[in-house]
């Protein structure tokens, strides 16, 4: 799990009784620091490696090599991304035994909307490859209506079946599981996209201690 500041990835076991023990921290600091409540917002291993995301300013993802030594950028500024600007990170999940690809929480994104020709601020999630920094999918369904979504994960549940289950604060989550009849491969725009919210007011995400 990661700690948002300082930015740290850090390796515990969870126990069936709820309780934590063995906490070690794998690597702690990035450069440059990141600023209050703008750290550390997801891990996910994949192999003997972890990679993390930077939630804002910059919003960007890092990878620890084999576990140990010190994080290294694995991206650039993600608002600079060549197809979908994001301005701000959730989260991250492995797509099940894939080597080569993220799945990433982009809470604001701007890119290409309903129309496939507008560009406007949306939510999603971006199927990201890693070696070679494109986003090949996205996905807006439900996300598109959360607050502020947090955290992904995929599972197989004993049906066999698989599952997908995004988490936001405070109290939010949605549950999506595999369709065993569609066979398209392919997500279509009205599920890719969000429909356009025009914003009426400002909100912050940091409290009164924060600033």
């Amino acid at each position: 799990f990661t700690d948002e500041n300082p930015s740290k990835i850090v390796k515990a076991t969870l126990n069936a009784d709820g309780t934590v023990t063995g906490s070690s921290t794998l690597a702690s600091g990035i450069t440059p620091v990141a600023g209050s409540n703008v750290g550390f917002e997801g891990v996910t291993k994949i192999g003997s490696d972890y990679f993390a995301v930077q939630e804002a300013t910059p919003p960007k993802i890092w990878k620890l090599t084999n576990g140990a030594g010190s994080l290294a950028a694995l991206s650039g500024d993600l608002r600079d991304h060549a197809t979908h600007k994001i301005i701000a990170l959730g989260g991250l999940t492995r797509g099940g035994d894939a080597t080569d690809e993220l799945f990433l929480m982009a809470k604001t994104y701007n890119s290409t909307g309903r129309d496939g020709t507008s560009k406007y601020i949306q939510k999603g999630i971006m199927r990201y490859k890693i070696s070679t920094g494109a986003i090949t999918e996205r996905f807006g369904g439900e996300m598109c209506n959360m607050g502020q979504p947090e955290g992904l994960t995929f599972w197989k549940g004993d049906d066999g079946k698989i599952n997908m289950l995004m988490v936001g604060e405070t109290h939010e989550a949605r549950l999506y599981q595999a369709d065993s009849s569609c066979s398209s491969g392919t997500v279509a725009n009205e599920m890719a996209t969000c429909v356009e919210k025009k914003v009426v007011s400002a909100n912050c995400e940091k409290t009164k201690a924060d600033g």
